[in-house]
């Protein structure tokens, strides 16, 4: 007899995790002034940080909510955040995208 295994469709934690990517990078070149450093834009002053630091929460909480909308728990769409953002690249002009 063979074993199988009922997993869920996760691909839908991966695009929300690429969005969330998207939308926060989006979000700091328009308000950060800093240098980009390792594929992202950095804050020059407490300000920027601030500012970016609010988004992403807000971001976040959007994609958790969404995930939860799926069916997923919080702690699988932070994981598929966290997972997409080591090979995330800020594209502009193609959306978003990644290595995974």
């Amino acid at each position: 007899m063979a074993l199988t295994l009922n997993l869920p469709n996760i691909a839908p934690l991966f695009d929300l995790a690429e969005e969330y990517h998207y939308r926060t990078e989006k979000y700091d070149r328009m308000v950060c002034t800093g240098e980009i450093r390792y594929g992202g834009i950095m804050p020059r002053t407490d300000h920027e940080r601030t500012l970016i630091n609010k988004n992403a929460i807000k971001v976040r909480e959007e994609m958790c909510r969404r995930a939860w909308e799926m069916g997923f728990e919080q702690k699988y769409i932070l994981a598929a955040i966290k997972q997409v953002g080591v090979t995330y690249e800020y594209r502009e002009e193609n959306e978003y995208t990644s290595n995974i």
